[in-house]
């Protein structure tokens, strides 16, 4: 799953001060998930709504911080997942077990007002498992995922702020493709409080290994993401 991986909202420089600002914050992504999990020659489709999210979600975690200047700006988000799923395939039922762990850190380059390029890259924590009758097949992979990408804002808002981002890795050095998109909305409740409204999707297509031990994950993870920030 992004890859849940990125920033939920964009900063505008700070014209007055200059200086740095700091913001984190815990976020929830109801997501959906559409595609495929293998181990070996087993292979299993998943298609989950939210719905199946909620009932199989056994924990999840997600943080985001970001550190930024009129310049500059540094950014660290964290998720983790541990999700279940049953698959009727028309030869037999099959559990399908995700357990998800995504750590994105990236820098940023402001090169307009209102546009910054990104330089990034993703740790993939990943685990999965098929069970079913005379099936049961686990494995766990790591990999890192180089990323480019950038970030829009309009300008000149006072209390609210619009941003959509995006970038694309992989590269076939960790999984063949890796992408995502983030449009976002956050209110400025306070000088300390930001309360934040974004739609994520994410995208990771990874094999390694061949034969019994293949792995392949390829999935799109999609859907509204709720947060609130502390700023300081």
């Amino acid at each position: 799953m992004k890859n849940p991986a990125a920033p939920a909202v964009s900063q505008e420089p700070q014209a007055e001060s200059g200086g740095w600002e700091f913001l984190v914050g815990p976020y929830f992504i109801s997501a959906s998930m559409s595609g495929t999990v293998g181990l070996g020659d087993a292979s299993a489709k998943v298609e989950s709504s939210p719905s199946d999210i909620f009932d199989h979600l056994q924990f999840g975690a997600m943080v985001y911080f970001e550190a930024h200047n009129p310049t500059w700006a540094l950014a660290l988000d964290g998720i983790y997942m541990d999700l279940g799923q049953t698959v009727q395939t028309s030869l037999r039922t099959t559990d399908v077990g995700v357990e998800q762990g995504l750590v994105f850190g990236a820098g940023y380059r402001r090169v307009t007002p209102w546009a910054e390029a990104m330089v990034g890259g993703q740790l993939n924590v990943l685990g999965a498992s098929l069970q079913a009758s005379g099936l049961d097949r686990s494995s766990t992979k790591v990999w890192f995922d180089p990323l480019i990408g950038g970030r829009l804002t309009v300008p000149g808002l006072r209390h609210w702020r619009l941003s959509l981002q995006g970038h694309v890795g992989g590269f076939g050095v960790g999984s063949t493709f890796a992408w995502q998109v983030l449009p976002a909305a956050a209110w400025r409740a306070s000088q300390l409080i930001e309360v934040q409204l974004a739609y994520r999707v994410i995208g990771v297509d990874y094999t390694t290994d061949s034969g019994a031990k293949e792995f392949r994950y390829d999935v799109t993870t999609f859907g509204p993401q709720f947060g609130i920030a502390f700023r300081f």
